[in-house]
């Protein structure tokens, strides 16, 4: 790439301030919503960047109007955006991520500006010596709720169950066109159902594994992936760790079952396997002591030939579901997306929802 040129991942992170900087300046949230959505394009994008900037093909593009295409073509040729530019010369420096602390509204970011704390390691710094708590309109209270909101950030990504969800299913349409794929499937804390998520997990079962592995780290919306090896470790544009392993067909059940966790559930299944004189590891349900390996077409054989009921993934948390799953109490009902017959929180495009109340109505009689 030439040189002042921004790659599509860079791009996407300049329109992600802009929409920022654009959402501290009291703009519509529709267009605040443009641009981010536009970066989000970009994240995803796996067509030659270049290319459709130099066809101005760019409003092919889901979300990018002629506007946002002027925009993302001005900062993949220079570099830079004069619209960027004149939006950062209106904040004080480091305004954007500084907006990321829902304490720290426009007022209080110019006042922190004029006394010399403008990034987030100043402010931080201030708070753990006690002395954000001088300026004006900043108590001890609210000191120590930026310091813990700055700490949050600081710490792993963590993501709303929903959220996790829609990028962990754009992740298995990808995975799904993988070399010799035979099963694709979410593990992990989303497959718990766990309110938020800290990693995505993935398994892929295929009779390919070197070039499944080599397609999952060609995802054009991973970055830093390893570039070896069956276990696949990247990270989304927003920061949430991936980790995709890439499975032989006939471990898959077992994969499934360590790869869901939680590791205190899986603990307790291998302490019931050794007193039956199995051994349950990831490649399989293994019979000592010859080691033969059981066949396994599903989780469910694998608690079967435990002498167990198959244990739903929402209640694998050592909690008493194994003991209730022994004395034949373990709950059958689980609610399912079937049982939701209305919402009681919802939000639409007159907010930060992605859909008209028209839309949602539909959607509502078409779900009864």
């Amino acid at each position: 790439m030439a040189k002042g040129k921004l790659d599509r991942l860079g791009i996407a992170r300049a329109l992600r301030e802009m929409a920022r900087l654009l959402d501290l300046t009291g703009e519509t949230q529709f267009k605040v919503r443009a641009y981010d959505r536009a970066g989000h394009a970009l994240e995803r994008l796996s067509a030659n960047l270049g290319r459709l900037v130099k066809e101005e093909r760019l409003t092919e593009l889901h979300g990018i109007g002629p506007r946002l295409a002027a925009v993302v073509s001005e900062l993949y040729l220079t570099g830079s955006s004069k619209a960027l530019e004149k939006l950062r010369r209106e904040y004080p420096r480091g305004a954007a991520e500084l907006s990321r602390i829902p304490e720290l509204g426009l007022r209080r970011i110019k006042i922190l500006s004029a006394a010399g704390i403008e990034t987030m390691s100043q402010i931080k710094e201030a708070c753990e010596q006690g002395r954000l708590r001088a300026v004006k309109g900043i108590g001890e209270r609210t000191e120590q709720r930026i310091l813990d909101r700055i700490r949050e950030l600081e710490g792993p990504a963590r993501v709303l169950l929903p959220d996790a969800t829609e990028a962990a299913e754009e992740l298995l349409a990808y995975l799904r066109h993988a070399p010799g794929t035979v099963a694709t499937g979410v593990a992990g804390g989303l497959r718990r159902c766990t309110e938020t998520v800290d990693k995505l997990v993935l398994v892929l079962a295929s009779t390919k594994p070197a070039a499944a592995a080599n397609h999952v780290r060609s995802a054009p919306f991973l970055s830093d992936g390893e570039r070896e090896g069956l276990v696949v470790r990247a990270t989304l544009p927003d920061g949430l760790p991936v980790e995709v392993r890439v499975v032989a067909p006939r471990t898959y059940p077992t994969q499934m079952l360590f790869a869901t966790g939680a590791p205190a559930h899986v603990e307790r299944l291998q302490r019931i396997a050794e007193k039956r004189r199995l051994r349950l590891e990831p490649s399989g349900l293994l019979r000592s002591p010859r080691a033969t390996r059981l066949p396994l077409e599903s989780e469910a054989d694998v608690y079967r030939s435990l002498a167990l009921p198959m244990i739903p993934p929402e209640v694998r948390e050592d909690e008493g579901e194994i003991e209730a799953a022994v004395l034949g109490t373990l709950p059958d009902d689980l609610v399912d997306r079937d049982d939701i017959r209305g919402m009681v929180h919802c939000h639409t495009v007159y907010s930060d929802g992605r859909h008209t109340v028209e839309q949602m109505a539909k959607a509502a009689d078409a779900l009864g």
